[in-house]
């Protein structure tokens, strides 16, 4: 039983450097963790890529809707019930999807 308890605690704590590192990212880096595509959410003119996202010339909903596409395709594979013992990995896609959500409400985006 003390194994169970040891790997129980060690999948806590790279849960914890997991969310860590996901706090420091810029939402690009979030987005780019997802899979969603760079053409999404950066405008071909350099002009428009003036340093923040919510400053450049996008449709941010679309680009929060393409994420929630990402995000539930991504869902259906790493569930748990559907391919056995990925938990973690359907814990950490959960955290990730919160985050980007949440920094998307932040600026009044919301689907």
């Amino acid at each position: 039983m003390a194994s169970g308890e040891e790997t129980h605690s060690k999948s806590i704590q790279r849960q914890q450097r997991f969310s860590r590192r996901l706090g420091r990212l810029r939402v690009p880096g979030l987005l780019n963790a997802l899979g969603v595509p760079l053409w999404v959410y950066q405008p071909r003119s350099r002009a428009y890529r003036n340093g923040s996202i919510w400053n450049r010339n996008i449709n941010h909903l679309e680009v929060l809707e393409v994420a929630k596409r990402l995000y539930r395709k991504q869902a259906k594979i790493v569930h748990p019930r559907a391919r056995g013992d990925c938990e973690e990995a359907s814990v950490r896609l959960n955290y990730l999807w919160a985050t980007i959500r949440e920094r998307f409400k932040r600026q009044g985006y919301e689907i």
